[in-house]
């Protein structure tokens, strides 16, 4: 689970996991209240670049409360109200980092690359 937000130590984790011999780390469960999507975008790069995680998941797709969900809706009536900017920023990571790709170095904190070996 990933709700240590910018404090926790990733990299401890990511040598724990590495000690055990184990090659594939999971964030299973994200979220957070920000409807910028800036939070969530922060806390990929840190996990990408600290965590060295092979899967990245947000816990809330959709949800009546402003900012929690990618999509605000009316659970009731079944109807979307809004599309937040946290799932255009999600787009963004899922359709130009694949399963598979290698991660590259990079000095930015704001800054993720990988390419397809």
């Amino acid at each position: 689970h990933g709700y240590q937000q910018e404090t926790g130590r990733r990299d401890l984790l990511n040598e724990a996991v590495k000690e055990k011999g184990k090659t594939k780390l999971w964030n299973s469960e994200y979220g957070d209240g920000d409807v910028s999507g800036m939070s969530m975008a922060t806390n990929i790069n840190l996990d990408l670049k600290l965590l060295h995680n092979t899967a990245w998941i947000y816990w809330q797709m959709i949800d009546e409360a402003e900012g929690w969900g990618m999509l605000k809706a009316n659970m009731e009536l079944g109807q979307i109200l809004n599309v937040n900017m946290k799932y255009y920023i999600m787009a963004h990571y899922s359709r130009h980092i694949k399963p598979g790709m290698m991660m590259i170095e990079t000095d930015g904190a704001d800054t993720i690359a990988a390419y397809d070996p």
